[in-house]
């Protein structure tokens, strides 16, 4: 069953990020056909280390990663193949 909800409650963004409803927008933009949300991260520090806001999104193919200024990583999770 596939299913596309929303990563976070919209009515809880606020509580979690208060920039995030852009940022949830841009993973839904991510994601391909059929690609499920499993768990996100919302994060306050970017790579130098430096407040900025950032979410990190587990999917049942790939990790993915949004930071400021960096924008959108992809990392593509093994299958039991290799």
């Amino acid at each position: 069953m596939q299913h596309k909800h929303p990563p976070v409650s919209p009515a809880a963004t606020h509580l979690v990020n208060p920039c995030a409803d852009s940022v949830l927008e841009g993973l839904a933009s991510q994601l391909a056909n059929q690609e499920n949300v499993l768990c996100t991260l919302a994060v306050d520090l970017n790579l130098e280390l430096h407040f900025s806001r950032g979410l990190v999104a587990l999917t049942d193919r790939r990790l993915l990663a949004f930071s400021e200024p960096g924008g959108w990583t992809r990392w593509n999770l093994l299958t039991p193949t290799g």
